[in-house]
């Protein structure tokens, strides 16, 4: 069991935004803190996971494998980057040097930056980083509570769905009925110009019928507007539920009776004749004006119910719920905790364990042995090149100095000593411009003792000048 639970701690720890092989060295206690950090991590990647299968599927209206392959895809770039943000949040651990701008030129300031306690938490960069957390938090709430709060709410959906189309309607009746009006106009002045005194009574009762359907369709989009304005200043203020029910229920009468208006001008127009064959031509006209505005606002309602029937509103039931619901902002909060609680455990960790300091102790170590290997290299490369120039300058000189021995064996001999001096291997090593290589925080300092120029003068020219 004991086995059990210490494997399942080191697992989570991998998901902790820390060094997992740095965290093994340390006690069980720092080991268990960072545990739950990956426990709140793998938390968060569950719920990134559930969020976004839950709104692929409902967008495309089904669950299906395309929703779980999205899902698994955003849960784990959101993971990595809420990772790559909690490793962020580790103080710096190893020195560096910092650079002060004064009047335009860059002034290094040596210093050895250690582990302390920030002067302040609250700083930019800081608070950029939650603020960025708590969004991408929020985001992933939602669909969270769409899926879980939606059964409570559905009656302000419907409610919200008979608005849209309301609105919809007026919307797109508006210009069909100017329209109306503007073929009623030219039909009425058409009129005045072709009667016969014969012609009045026919011309009152027809034309009494075709003004008050229009009036009644300018009366109908006047009338809904209003209605609709109220509803949603009523809506705004929360104020009183049965008046915008009332104002919802007039809405829906209006709108069915100006369909049924729609339908029932259709027959009668059909049997309006009028005996003036001038005028029964310009009525004809207008007749199929008029059932070719009505014909378009039928298909526009017909269309509108099939798009309204297909919507989901999503967007809408997420402002919805979040308006109505005091479970969504719950909710919200506890993804929001999930997200936001590891950061503040990193910092518990840093100002109540020793956690950083074995860090600094170990990055230190393993910095300083990949530089001492470093250094090794760079004396094993000059090395390997001196033997390569001293074995061909061998090959090149010596065939020389043989002939040389012939003719003049001393001349060979301090020739011979000299090249063999020359030729001696010297250990090089690197240069190091600064004490404290490889970090380069601290500059050497110039020992050396400079004569003043009295005192060179002296040198050069004797003590007697």
């Amino acid at each position: 069991m004991n086995r059990t639970l210490n494997w399942l701690r080191l697992l989570l720890c991998t998901f902790s935004g820390e060094d997992d092989f740095i965290i093994r060295r340390c006690s069980a206690s720092i080991q268990k803190s960072f545990a739950l950090i990956g426990l709140f991590v793998i938390f968060a990647f569950g719920g990134c996971f559930i969020s976004a299968t839950v709104f692929i599927s409902a967008i495309f209206g089904q669950f299906s494998g395309y929703s779980l392959i999205v899902g698994v895809f955003w849960a784990c770039v959101v993971t990595i980057i809420y990772l790559l943000l909690l490793y962020t949040i580790s103080p710096p651990i190893l020195p560096f040097s910092k650079k002060k701008k004064i009047k335009g030129r860059n002034i290094h300031i040596d210093q050895i930056i250690q582990e302390k306690k920030p002067s302040s938490l609250f700083t930019f960069s800081f608070i950029f980083r939650i603020v960025f957390i708590s969004v991408l938090a929020i985001i992933i709430a939602q669909p969270l509570n769409v899926f879980i709060l939606t059964p409570f709410t559905e009656s302000s959906i419907e409610n919200y769905k008979m608005e849209y189309r309301v609105e919809m309607i007026i919307s797109s009746d508006s210009s069909l009925i100017k329209k109306e009006m503007l073929m009623q106009n030219e039909f009425f002045s058409n009129i005045n110009t072709k009667k016969h005194p014969d012609d009045s009574i026919e011309i009152a009762d027809n034309i009494g019928i075709i003004k008050g359907k229009i009036q009644y369709d300018d009366t109908f989009l006047r009338q809904s507007k209003l209605l609709l304005d109220t509803l949603k200043k009523i809506n705004i203020k929360a104020s009183n539920k049965l008046k915008s029910d009332s104002i919802r229920n007039e809405l829906s009468n209006q709108l069915n009776n100006e369909l049924y208006s729609d339908s029932s001008f259709l027959s009668q127009i059909d049997g309006i004749i009028f005996v003036n064959s001038q005028l029964h031509y310009d009525y004809e006209i207008l007749k199929n004006s008029l059932k070719n505005i009505i014909k378009e606002k039928t298909e526009n309602l017909n269309k509108l119910n099939i798009l309204l029937a297909k919507s989901n509103f999503y967007v809408a039931r997420i402002k919805i719920i979040i308006a109505e619901n005091y479970f969504a902002w719950l909710f919200t909060l506890i993804g929001c905790g999930i997200f936001l609680l590891p950061i503040y455990l990193k910092f518990v960790i840093r100002n109540r364990t020793d956690f950083y300091k074995i860090k600094e102790k170990i990055e230190k170590a393993i910095v300083l042995d990949d530089y001492n290997e470093f250094k090794k290299e760079y004396s094993e490369v000059f090395k390997r090149q001196f033997k390569l120039m001293n074995d061909k300058t061998e090959q090149n000189i010596y065939p020389l100095l043989d002939k040389l021995e012939k003719i003049n064996p001393k001349k060979y001999n301090n020739l011979y000593v000299d090249i063999q001096n020359e030729m001696k291997f010297q250990i090089i090593e690197k240069y190091e411009y600064w004490a404290d290589m490889p970090f380069r925080t601290i500059r050497k300092k110039d020992n050396r003792i400079l004569l003043t120029e009295k005192e060179l003068l002296t040198k050069i020219y004797g003590g007697n000048n």
